[in-house]
């Protein structure tokens, strides 16, 4: 049986929680370069957001001061949250096009890092722009009640 013919790799594959077949998948040339490009455009921003949110704390700490860690701590955890989640989708794409076998193992796992990204990013977005609404909303009253 050649390492194509197998099923899943021992140890590394990723567990979706399904009994799907763990083979591989045939990607033509240019879907492995698609995958290897969302791959290393997903380490770039995942890299460049923990970078960024280091040298942003690293700002509100020194014109802050200690009034500003916690909003920088929340700031901090909420990037590295996001940062992981491309990092981890990153990682399993690239799996992808490195192994002959579990590949759809790989790409489901990568999919489902990046809906987590993206969900959680819009769920933030969400809750900040209701937040800005709130928050108009309560200038104008008290506005109103002069």
């Amino acid at each position: 049986m050649s390492t194509r013919d197998q099923v899943g790799s021992p140890g590394g594959a990723p567990s979706t929680g399904i009994d799907a077949p763990k083979g591989h998948v045939p990607f033509s040339r240019e879907d492995q370069e698609t995958l290897r490009s969302v791959a290393v455009w997903a380490t770039a921003v995942g890299v460049l957001s923990i970078a960024s949110g280091l040298v942003g704390a690293g700002i509100s700490f020194v014109q802050e001061g200690i009034s500003g860690v916690v909003s920088t701590t929340v700031s901090l955890a909420v990037t590295a949250l996001l940062s992981v989640f491309l990092l981890t989708a990153a990682a399993s794409l690239r799996k992808v096009t490195a192994t002959d076998a579990a590949d759809k193992l790989y790409l489901v796992d990568g999919l489902r890092k990046l809906r987590n990204y993206f969900m959680t990013t819009g769920i933030l977005f969400i809750v900040a722009f209701s937040l800005a609404v709130l928050v108009v909303l309560f200038v104008l009253t008290c506005g109103m009640l002069r």
